[in-house]
């Protein structure tokens, strides 16, 4: 079966194949997907991606993607990934030290199937060294906790990790970076190269800011828990009704905060003369700082520090939940009311089929509408832009994979329904340049690329566009499902 993927994003001629499970190399290559790459997901058939078992995060990770099981250090599956590879332009895998050369698959092996390729090698302590290390098994906890970048966060009695899952992120944009980098020289030389990347590395660096006083300095700072670790009115306090995320740093700043505070009469003195940019946390009266200053925010509310604050220069935000509880209440509630509804069509419209119903005689309808098709039926059956579905993919329900000699092969997009209003929630238009920036929605897929005659202006998206398409695509989730990955 012939397949297709839609067009777009500056990765649109980037070919890329991993073999992974979990979070760092699929985010890594989800990452390149959403920017237009040809993705192709290796997933092994002895334990497959632990990510089945998440709900929802499975439709963000592997969305966008080809996707096929294989063994892939047998024969057979051997033979698989060099025809997967040999037109590719990435290959990543992640795995337990030099796992896939030791399984007999290694870069040479890789190259003869294409010269150019970029191999990126993702392992938590890299593919040489001290073999008990290199060979363990590895989280982004554990790397992290090797790193030392745990032991510079959380409270002076307890380290705190970095979540969720923030190690495995920090490694997703290392990888992307890296794979680009050698995929520019790959193209200038001709010659593939190959990524030897050890995720305790990544957070190795992203950890030297304050390793780099103790290293040259003996400098240890305390770990600061929600406040910073050297500096006064940065961190998260706490407000009457919630907690704020503050970072004071400047002259007029720092001049503001003290007179809000009830301390104005400490600047212009010999403890913080009128040109102090940073109140130092080792400074004559830091305590005192940050206890009236925490006495001050205890009797406001967060939103009015956030607006009084921000129209003095201030960096000041309201530490925002992730989503309302009443609100992901209403949303679940929307999605099974969705679901439910969908199903009782189907069942009702089964019934009549097997019975025989008497057929109505069909209305004309006026011209240019569809009369085979309902709007709420059309609404509902659109995919969404950039996703691969099939155009015999109208039903979410999972299928058997059928065996196939070919193992590229994935459903044909669907053509796209323009949208239609209905009776059901909003119906909300995400913003052009949110789906592509700079780019008018309506030009054609023939249009040249170097002809700008199309291009609409880039206009910032506000926060009210930016809730207005989240709140969309959340109640679209549920047939967004169907279109994502088959699990």
């Amino acid at each position: 079966m012939e397949t297709t993927k839609p067009s777009f994003g500056p990765l649109d001629d980037v070919k890329v194949v991993y073999s992974a499970v979990e979070i760092a190399a699929p985010t890594a290559a989800e990452i390149m997907a959403e920017w237009g790459a040809d993705v192709t997901w290796i997933e092994n058939t002895w334990t497959g991606d632990s990510m089945r078992d998440t709900t929802w995060t499975k439709e963000m990770e592997r969305r966008n993607q080809r996707s096929i099981s294989i063994n892939t250090f047998s024969d057979e599956g051997k033979e698989i990934l060099l025809r997967l590879v040999g037109d590719a332009d990435i290959f990543i895998e992640a795995s337990k030290g030099p796992t896939f050369a030791r399984k007999g698959i290694t870069d040479d092996m890789l190259w003869e199937a294409n010269p150019k390729l970029v191999i990126v090698h993702v392992s938590g302590f890299g593919q040489w060294g001290d073999p008990e290390r290199v060979n363990s098994a590895a989280y982004d906890l554990t790397v992290a906790a090797y790193a030392g970048i745990i032991a510079q966060n959380g409270t002076p009695e307890q380290p705190t990790n970095i979540a969720p899952y923030s190690g495995d992120y920090f490694n997703s944009l290392m990888i992307v970076s890296s794979a680009l980098a050698a995929l520019h020289k790959a193209k200038a030389t001709g010659r593939g190269e190959s990524i030897d990347l050890a995720m305790y590395e990544t957070l190795l660096r992203v950890g030297t800011y304050y390793m780099m006083d103790y290293l040259n300095e003996g400098t240890l700072y305390p770990r600061p828990g929600a406040r910073h670790q050297n500096l006064c009115a940065i961190g998260e306090y706490k407000c009457k009704d919630g907690y704020i995320g503050l970072c004071v740093y400047g002259v007029p700043q720092n001049k503001y905060l003290l007179e809000t505070i009830g301390l104005g009469d400490l600047w212009g003195t010999e403890d913080y003369p009128e040109d102090t940019s940073a109140l130092w946390l080792n400074g004559p009266k830091a305590q005192l700082i940050e206890q009236k200053l925490e006495e001050y925010l205890a009797t406001q509310n967060k939103a009015d520090v956030q607006r009084d604050f921000t129209a003095h220069k201030i960096a000041a935000q309201a530490v925002n939940d992730v989503v309302k509880q009443d609100r992901a209440n209403s949303l679940s509630k929307q999605i099974e009311a969705k679901r439910a509804e969908q199903q009782a069509e189907k069942s009702s419209e089964k019934d009549a089929s097997d019975k025989g119903a008497e057929q109505v005689e069909p209305v004309e309808a006026p011209e240019g509408d569809t009369p085979s098709e309902t709007q709420e039926a059309q609404e509902s059956s659109a995919p969404p832009q950039g996703v691969l579905q099939g155009t015999n993919d109208a039903e979410p329900e999972q299928t058997e994979p059928a065996d196939q000699a070919e193992p590229l092969e994935s459903p044909e997009p669907a053509e796209p329904v323009d949208p239609v209003e209905s009776s059901a929630p909003e119906s909300v238009e995400v913003p052009a340049s949110l789906v592509e920036p700079g780019a008018d929605p309506s030009m054609d897929a023939a249009d040249e690329p170097g002809d700008d005659s199309h291009a609409a202006p880039v206009r910032p998206l506000s926060p009210r566009d930016i809730v207005r398409a989240a709140n969309a695509a959340a109640r679209t989730r549920a047939e967004a499902a169907r279109v994502a990955v088959d699990f």
